[in-house]
């Protein structure tokens, strides 16, 4: 649909849920909300792979956008915008700019060819960290870690 559309907008907290049939209300099946999905990752790259070719911009919200975590690898997929809650702005905004983008793309890469999230979560272990120390945020760790 990217050559008849303005731009796509991703609402990630529906995305995982439809995606990996979790509800996250259920209390029996919560934990397996997992934005780190290698199912979630690369619907999200396809997708904006599709953007880029047509020259669209692709916006992520929902809580992956506003989780430094899941920022670093939508960031290095090549998403354009991230919405956040209000209360989020101000963190998100002194990480993004501090980022090394072409570290972060090149880590999208690596995670984007892994094949479970265990595999995706300990990559993110061992290759975050030098982002948030980077910005003083040394205690952000992968969800699941």
């Amino acid at each position: 649909i990217a050559p008849h559309v303005s731009f796509f907008s991703l609402g990630t907290n529906d995305l995982i849920q439809f995606t990996l049939a979790v509800d996250r209300s259920n209390e029996r099946i919560a934990d397996m909300f997992e934005p780190q999905s290698p199912a979630v990752l690369r619907m999200i790259d396809r997708v904006v792979r599709a953007a880029k070719a047509q020259g669209i911009q692709t916006s992520v919200c929902g809580e992956m956008a506003g989780d430094p975590i899941s920022a670093v690898l939508l960031i290095g997929m090549g998403v354009d915008e991230l919405s956040m809650v209000p209360g989020s702005l101000l963190e998100m905004k002194k990480f993004v700019r501090n980022l090394n983008f072409e570290r972060v793309r090149l880590m999208a890469q690596e995670v984007l060819k892994l094949t479970t999230t265990e595999e995706i979560l300990a990559h993110l272990n061992e290759n975050c960290q030098v982002e948030f120390e980077s910005v003083g945020i040394s205690d952000l760790m992968p969800h699941g870690s």
